[in-house]
Protein backbone atom coordinates (compact mmCIF):
# COMPACT_ATOMS: atom_id res chain seq x y z
CA UNK A 1 0.00 0.00 0.00
CA UNK A 2 2.85 2.40 0.80
CA UNK A 3 4.35 1.74 -2.61
CA UNK A 4 1.00 2.39 -4.31
CA UNK A 5 0.48 5.59 -2.33
CA UNK A 6 3.95 6.80 -3.31
CA UNK A 7 3.22 6.12 -6.98
CA UNK A 8 -0.11 7.96 -6.80
CA UNK A 9 1.51 10.93 -5.06
CA UNK A 10 4.33 11.00 -7.59
CA UNK A 11 1.81 11.01 -10.42
CA UNK A 12 -0.32 13.72 -8.78
CA UNK A 13 2.73 15.92 -8.19
CA UNK A 14 3.35 16.15 -11.95
CA UNK A 15 0.07 17.91 -12.68
CA UNK A 16 -2.19 20.25 -10.66
CA UNK A 17 -5.21 18.55 -9.14
CA UNK A 18 -8.67 20.14 -9.19
CA UNK A 19 -10.30 19.15 -5.94
CA UNK A 20 -12.58 20.46 -3.19
CA UNK A 21 -10.44 21.24 -0.15
CA UNK A 22 -12.03 21.58 3.28
CA UNK A 23 -11.06 24.76 5.13
CA UNK A 24 -10.05 22.65 8.14
CA UNK A 25 -7.35 21.03 6.00
CA UNK A 26 -5.51 24.32 5.46
CA UNK A 27 -2.40 24.66 7.61
CA UNK A 28 -1.69 28.38 7.23
CA UNK A 29 -3.37 31.70 6.54
CA UNK A 30 -4.07 32.65 2.94
CA UNK A 31 -1.70 34.90 1.02
CA UNK A 32 -2.59 36.95 -2.08
CA UNK A 33 -0.58 35.84 -5.11
CA UNK A 34 -1.69 38.68 -7.37
CA UNK A 35 -4.28 41.49 -7.51
CA UNK A 36 -5.72 42.27 -10.94
CA UNK A 37 -7.88 45.25 -11.87
CA UNK A 38 -9.71 43.99 -14.95
CA UNK A 39 -10.30 47.56 -16.11
CA UNK A 40 -6.59 48.24 -16.41
CA UNK A 41 -4.78 44.89 -16.66
CA UNK A 42 -2.95 44.16 -19.92
CA UNK A 43 -2.09 40.90 -21.66
CA UNK A 44 1.55 41.35 -20.70
CA UNK A 45 0.59 41.67 -17.03
CA UNK A 46 -0.74 38.12 -16.91
CA UNK A 47 1.82 36.30 -19.04
CA UNK A 48 3.91 35.48 -16.01
CA UNK A 49 3.09 35.71 -12.29
CA UNK A 50 5.69 34.90 -9.67
CA UNK A 51 5.90 35.15 -5.91
CA UNK A 52 8.10 34.01 -3.03
CA UNK A 53 6.29 33.25 0.19
CA UNK A 54 7.04 32.05 3.69
CA UNK A 55 3.89 30.50 5.12
CA UNK A 56 3.64 29.73 8.83
CA UNK A 57 1.76 26.66 10.03
CA UNK A 58 -1.03 27.65 12.43
CA UNK A 59 -1.50 24.10 13.69
CA UNK A 60 0.07 20.67 13.67
CA UNK A 61 -0.38 18.53 10.57
CA UNK A 62 1.20 17.14 7.43
CA UNK A 63 2.12 19.64 4.75
CA UNK A 64 1.15 17.98 1.47
CA UNK A 65 0.88 20.78 -1.07
CA UNK A 66 -0.30 24.27 -1.99
CA UNK A 67 -3.93 25.21 -2.53
CA UNK A 68 -4.87 27.95 -5.01
CA UNK A 69 -8.19 29.70 -5.59
CA UNK A 70 -9.55 33.00 -6.88
CA UNK A 71 -11.95 35.71 -5.74
CA UNK A 72 -13.70 38.16 -8.08
CA UNK A 73 -15.47 41.33 -7.01
CA UNK A 74 -18.00 42.82 -9.42
CA UNK A 75 -18.82 46.49 -8.76
CA UNK A 76 -22.38 47.70 -9.01
CA UNK A 77 -23.84 51.18 -9.20
CA UNK A 78 -27.22 50.24 -7.75
CA UNK A 79 -26.26 47.61 -5.15
CA UNK A 80 -23.33 46.53 -3.01
CA UNK A 81 -20.42 44.89 -4.89
CA UNK A 82 -20.99 41.22 -5.68
CA UNK A 83 -18.22 38.77 -4.78
CA UNK A 84 -17.60 35.36 -6.30
CA UNK A 85 -15.06 33.36 -4.33
CA UNK A 86 -13.80 29.82 -4.73
CA UNK A 87 -11.93 29.76 -1.42
CA UNK A 88 -12.43 26.66 0.75
CA UNK A 89 -14.46 28.55 3.37
CA UNK A 90 -17.13 29.45 0.80
CA UNK A 91 -19.75 27.16 -0.71
CA UNK A 92 -18.21 24.77 -3.28
CA UNK A 93 -18.30 25.77 -6.94
CA UNK A 94 -17.58 23.81 -10.10
CA UNK A 95 -14.15 25.51 -10.18
CA UNK A 96 -13.29 23.82 -6.86
CA UNK A 97 -9.66 24.54 -5.82
CA UNK A 98 -6.36 23.90 -7.56
CA UNK A 99 -3.93 21.82 -5.54
CA UNK A 100 -0.20 21.50 -6.21
CA UNK A 101 0.74 18.18 -4.60
CA UNK A 102 4.26 17.78 -3.23
CA UNK A 103 6.24 14.60 -4.01
CA UNK A 104 6.42 13.90 -0.27
CA UNK A 105 4.45 15.24 2.67
CA UNK A 106 6.23 17.07 5.48
CA UNK A 107 5.16 16.96 9.15
CA UNK A 108 4.77 20.45 10.63
CA UNK A 109 3.85 21.90 14.00
CA UNK A 110 2.51 25.24 15.13
CA UNK A 111 4.92 27.96 13.97
CA UNK A 112 6.79 25.89 11.37
CA UNK A 113 7.87 28.10 8.43
CA UNK A 114 7.16 26.81 4.91
CA UNK A 115 9.06 28.63 2.15
CA UNK A 116 8.53 28.28 -1.58
CA UNK A 117 8.62 30.03 -4.95
CA UNK A 118 5.42 29.93 -6.99
CA UNK A 119 5.43 30.55 -10.73
CA UNK A 120 2.45 30.74 -13.10
CA UNK A 121 3.35 31.12 -16.77
CA UNK A 122 0.85 31.36 -19.58
CA UNK A 123 0.82 28.34 -21.85
CA UNK A 124 2.09 29.10 -25.38
CA UNK A 125 -0.53 26.76 -26.84
CA UNK A 126 -3.53 28.02 -24.86
CA UNK A 127 -3.56 31.46 -23.25
CA UNK A 128 -6.34 30.33 -20.89
CA UNK A 129 -4.02 27.82 -19.25
CA UNK A 130 -1.01 28.28 -17.02
CA UNK A 131 2.06 26.20 -16.34
CA UNK A 132 2.39 26.14 -12.57
CA UNK A 133 5.70 25.46 -10.87
CA UNK A 134 6.46 25.27 -7.16
CA UNK A 135 10.01 25.27 -5.84
CA UNK A 136 10.43 24.41 -2.18
CA UNK A 137 13.01 26.53 -0.34
CA UNK A 138 14.96 26.28 2.89
CA UNK A 139 13.26 28.68 5.37
CA UNK A 140 16.65 29.42 6.94
CA UNK A 141 18.06 30.72 3.65
CA UNK A 142 15.29 33.09 2.55
CA UNK A 143 14.13 36.44 3.87
CA UNK A 144 11.06 36.26 6.08
CA UNK A 145 8.29 38.88 6.30
CA UNK A 146 9.00 41.83 8.56
CA UNK A 147 6.66 40.50 11.24
CA UNK A 148 6.89 36.73 10.86
CA UNK A 149 5.08 34.45 13.31
CA UNK A 150 7.27 31.40 12.77
CA UNK A 151 9.27 29.74 15.55
CA UNK A 152 12.72 30.50 14.14
CA UNK A 153 14.99 32.35 16.57
CA UNK A 154 15.57 35.37 14.32
CA UNK A 155 11.83 35.94 13.89
CA UNK A 156 11.18 35.54 17.63
CA UNK A 157 13.81 38.21 18.33
CA UNK A 158 12.38 40.57 15.70
CA UNK A 159 8.87 40.14 17.12
CA UNK A 160 10.15 40.84 20.63
CA UNK A 161 11.84 44.00 19.37
CA UNK A 162 8.67 45.18 17.62
CA UNK A 163 6.53 44.40 20.67
CA UNK A 164 8.93 46.30 22.92
CA UNK A 165 8.90 49.25 20.55
CA UNK A 166 5.09 49.19 20.32
CA UNK A 167 4.81 49.04 24.11
CA UNK A 168 7.21 51.96 24.57
CA UNK A 169 5.55 53.95 21.78
CA UNK A 170 2.08 53.38 23.22
CA UNK A 171 3.36 54.29 26.67
CA UNK A 172 4.92 57.51 25.36
CA UNK A 173 1.76 58.32 23.42
CA UNK A 174 -0.39 57.82 26.52
CA UNK A 175 1.95 59.97 28.61
CA UNK A 176 1.91 62.68 25.95
CA UNK A 177 -1.88 62.51 25.88
CA UNK A 178 -2.09 62.79 29.66
CA UNK A 179 0.37 65.68 29.58
CA UNK A 180 -1.64 67.33 26.84
CA UNK A 181 -4.86 66.85 28.80
CA UNK A 182 -3.24 68.38 31.91
CA UNK A 183 -1.96 71.34 29.89
CA UNK A 184 -5.40 71.79 28.36
CA UNK A 185 -7.00 71.74 31.81
CA UNK A 186 -4.44 74.29 33.02
CA UNK A 187 -5.17 76.51 30.02
CA UNK A 188 -8.91 76.22 30.58
CA UNK A 189 -8.43 76.99 34.27
CA UNK A 190 -6.27 80.01 33.42
CA UNK A 191 -8.80 81.26 30.87
CA UNK A 192 -11.59 80.83 33.40
CA UNK A 193 -9.57 82.67 36.05
CA UNK A 194 -8.78 85.50 33.62
CA UNK A 195 -12.45 85.75 32.70
CA UNK A 196 -13.38 85.98 36.38
CA UNK A 197 -10.76 88.70 36.94
CA UNK A 198 -12.07 90.66 33.98
CA UNK A 199 -15.59 90.34 35.33
CA UNK A 200 -14.46 91.62 38.74
CA UNK A 201 -12.61 94.54 37.14
CA UNK A 202 -15.72 95.36 35.14
CA UNK A 203 -17.86 95.36 38.28
CA UNK A 204 -15.32 97.56 40.10
CA UNK A 205 -15.28 99.93 37.16
CA UNK A 206 -19.07 100.20 37.21
CA UNK A 207 -19.00 100.93 40.95
CA UNK A 208 -16.39 103.65 40.44
CA UNK A 209 -18.44 105.18 37.64
CA UNK A 210 -21.54 105.19 39.82
CA UNK A 211 -19.57 106.89 42.58
CA UNK A 212 -18.33 109.53 40.15
CA UNK A 213 -21.84 110.47 39.06
CA UNK A 214 -22.86 111.08 42.67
Amino acid sequence: MNCLASKLREQASKKPVTEIVASDDLLSDAEVVVWLDLREVTCDDIKSIEMRHVAVANKEGRYQGICLWFTCTFPSVQTEPVTLSTEPEELPTHWKQTVIVLPTDVPVELGTPIAYDLSLKQSPENCRRYIIEVTMLDPEEVEHPEYCLCHMTKCILVRAMFEKYDKEYVGDAERDKEKGDDEKEDEESTEKENAMNLEEEKENCEVDNDGGED
